[in-house]
């Protein structure tokens, strides 16, 4: 009996679908159809960013602000809903980047944090899931459509001025030294020279064992979280011959990692921090 309901239910959903155009076409202005009028934005965090006495992350398709002065009672002060799933977050002069899955990259002032509001936005070609912010220059890693260059020095009208086709996936940047480091889930670590933003080329590349899903560059060398593989420390003191000195087999699977004061902090999937 269930069975049948659940069935007699999906025929008539789509039913409504196609009629409505909501099986990807025109919208539809059919009477009885379904409007629209408000929606619950928030969800998973994927991604969070500190600057100064605030943490920036994402909550579903929300960025949001939290007060961190007093790290055991920080308070959300700010939040501005953007139009899909915050993936990224990178902060800097005022304003926070935000690679937001289909609608590209994102720009919010975040001056007045109480008060953050979207000022420009740049629709990139592939599915934005990283950035990275230097020199007047965001860096976005856009999965399929690899590392995008984007003139941000008026935040108003990003424009971009350069890209590089990485081979897989571009999950993270992290940019240092004129270099952006990308994790790229299929073709492990893509070092790009962005010394000239509008002309990227790849200087050095180190195909990790797993599927490189973030990186974090601190002191000549490149953090990689390789997923099934855990953690891998790359020298890349000279970025055209990256080479692994060592390593760390996490529990789980590692997904994210962050770098400071000579700790690795791992996003391990499944184990934890």
């Amino acid at each position: 009996m269930t069975s049948r309901v659940v069935q007699t239910y999906t025929v008539v959903l789509v039913a409504i679908l196609v009629i409505c155009g909501g099986l990807h076409g025109p919208a539809a202005s059919a009477q009885g159809c379904p409007e629209l009028v408000g929606r619950w934005p928030y969800g998973p965090a994927w991604a969070v960013a500190m600057s100064g006495d605030y943490a920036y992350f994402g909550s579903g398709t929300v960025l949001q602000i939290a007060d961190v002065s007093v790290p055991a009672t920080p308070q959300l002060v700010g939040e501005v809903v953007l139009p899909d799933v915050v993936r990224g977050v990178a902060v800097s002069g005022g304003f926070a980047y935000v690679a937001d899955y289909s609608y590209g990259l994102r720009v919010i002032d975040v001056s007045t944090p109480s008060a953050p509001v979207e000022v420009g936005f740049y629709d990139t070609p592939g599915y934005a899931y990283g950035v990275a912010v230097s020199g007047g220059h965001a860096y976005v890693a856009d999965r399929a459509a690899g590392l995008r260059v984007i003139d941000v020095s008026t935040p108003s009208a990003p424009v971009e001025v350069g890209f590089f086709n990485t081979p897989g996936d571009a999950y993270r940047v992290a940019v240092s030294g004129g270099f952006a480091y990308v994790a790229d889930s299929y073709d492990g670590l893509q070092v790009i020279d962005v010394s000239t933003p509008s002309a990227p080329v790849e200087v050095g590349l180190f195909d990790t064992s797993g599927r490189v899903m973030d990186v974090a560059v601190a002191g000549g060398y490149a953090y990689v979280a390789d997923y099934d593989y855990g953690l891998r420390v790359i020298d890349v003191g000279t970025p055209s011959a990256p080479v692994e000195v060592g390593f760390y087999d996490t529990p789980g699977y590692a997904s994210g990692v962050a770098v400071s004061d000579g700790y690795a902090y791992v996003a391990d999937s499944g184990a934890g921090l």
